[in-house]
């Protein structure tokens, strides 16, 4: 089983301003390269920042500002069947 992770640098205000890494997942790598351009293209264009940090709220665990992306990864999983 092959799923794809965007990793982001997200900005935490509320907690002391320090800055984490966060993980997208997405489970087919069409989906994964346009949720990653989409989002690559937001975190550098400070037009669109209110939209960035719309789609966080929305879409992360801990929400915060994205103050960029890492890197778009595929991680393979193995199924051990008992």
């Amino acid at each position: 089983m092959i799923e794809y992770q965007i990793i982001l640098n997200v900005y935490l205000p509320d907690q002391g301003g320090r800055t984490i890494k966060q993980v997208v997942s997405c489970s087919d790598r069409e989906s994964a390269i346009t949720k990653f351009k989409y989002l690559s293209t937001l975190a550098t264009d400070k037009k669109r920042q209110r939209e960035l940090n719309d789609w966080a709220q929305e879409n992360l665990k801990v929400p915060g500002q994205i103050v960029g992306t890492e890197g778009l990864f595929a991680v393979a999983y193995i199924k051990l069947l008992p």
